[in-house]
């Protein structure tokens, strides 16, 4: 692998959601400040509403915690982004602002579909659960972190893996 393949990958994986995390970080404080000039002109807000500063939620990879053969660059920039996702929410924290990040498995995309049946079926024999998932199982992880259920989440790695690597 040459140096231009790695940072490519890094720079796409690592830095561009680093970069998301700070923009949207700045917007959700800049937003809650907001939201406190205005509850204090009306303090009808409640104290728990006012305490809920967001939610950012990163997309790694299982890959990212173990790695894969000939993905050494793609597994350094999710492993990456689980110590930034932890980093993150430890810096936010003070602001409301909870950071978590989801590590998928091997889910129906079309990533997966261009994967070449035999191998796929390898990987099928190797998830306890038998199956790969859907994207919507991915989303509805982010639904629970972003939503009321997840409101004392944060710094977390939510696997959804259907038991791949545990």
């Amino acid at each position: 692998m040459d140096e231009t393949d790695y940072d490519a990958v890094l720079n796409t994986n690592l830095k561009a959601p680093f970069l998301l995390t700070q923009a949207v970080a700045k917007q959700l404080i800049s937003e809650k400040k907001l939201g406190q000039q205005s509850s204090q002109q009306s303090s009808q807000q409640s104290s728990q509403q006012s305490s809920t500063g967001g939610s950012i939620v990163n997309i790694s990879s299982i890959i990212g915690k173990v790695g894969n053969l000939g993905q050494t660059n793609y597994a350094a920039a999710k492993a990456g982004m689980i110590g930034m996702t932890k980093a993150s929410a430890k810096d936010l924290a003070i602001h409301g602002i909870r950071v978590n990040t989801i590590l998928p498995g091997f889910i129906q995309t079309p990533m997966a579909q261009a994967v070449p049946e035999k191998i796929l079926e390898k990987t099928r024999q190797q998830i306890p659960m038998g199956f790969l998932g859907d994207p919507e199982d991915i989303a509805e992880g982010v639904l629970y972190l972003c939503g009321r259920s997840g409101k004392y989440v944060t710094g977390s790695v939510l696997e959804i893996t259907g038991g791949l690597y545990m």
